[in-house]
């Protein structure tokens, strides 16, 4: 295989180098250098398939780190990104590594900031929390104890209290005793809060 074609991309700040088999890579200007590109040079087959690799890892990083700009995201929404881009297992993997290393993908830091804006934020169960996270990627496991320590069984009953307050003029022109008391547990336990919060908030009424 030879080096056919060797221009420089502003806008991607980066070289785009073809072959005469109408292949074509990108490189960064450290890459270009360290492997001493340049017109007319022979790559063999092994070298080419290192030069791709390079080429593909520093493609799904920028699209990363342009993903990343917008907001926090977790390693499943990465990982489900550049896999619609077609990339393979092996670059994922690598582009996740340096994201870590450089501390710009962090699961248990986004878990953080996602419970502390739904306590603050919302009157979200831990549940539901819970059941969110999960759907992001994120085990419990990592975040389990932090949830324990600002998420007490006091505040959910808070929570679940506000809830109920903005609903139960209403119930109560419909349901009365026995009636509006499952109403209350029904309601609750859809809301993803626990049997006994429920239950003991059905009990004020």
């Amino acid at each position: 295989m030879i080096i056919r074609k060797i221009e420089f991309n502003d806008k991607k700040d980066k070289f785009v180098i073809e072959t005469d088999t109408k292949e074509s890579f990108l490189l960064s200007y450290n890459d270009f250098e360290k492997f001493k590109i340049h017109n007319e040079m022979i790559i063999d087959d092994e070298l080419y398939a290192h030069l791709l690799n390079i080429s593909k890892f520093g493609e799904a990083f920028e699209i990363s780190l342009n993903f990343l700009s917008y907001k926090l995201r977790t390693e499943k929404e990465i990982i489900t990104k550049l896999k619609s881009k077609k990339f393979s297992t092996e670059i994922i993997d690598e582009v996740i590594t340096k994201l870590k290393n450089l501390d710009l993908l962090d699961d248990y830091n986004y878990a953080k900031i996602f419970i502390n804006d739904k306590i603050n934020l919302t009157n979200y169960s831990k549940r539901r929390i819970i059941n969110d996270l999960y759907q992001k990627g994120i085990d419990k496991r990592i975040y389990e104890d932090y949830l324990e320590e600002v998420f007490g069984y006091n505040m959910e009953l808070d929570k679940a209290t506000q809830i109920v307050e903005t609903k139960i003029n209403i119930w109560k022109e419909k349901y009365e005793g026995y009636e509006l008391r499952n109403k209350i547990v029904t309601f609750l336990l859809q809301k993803g809060f626990s049997y006994d919060v429920a239950k003991q908030i059905s009990g004020m009424y």
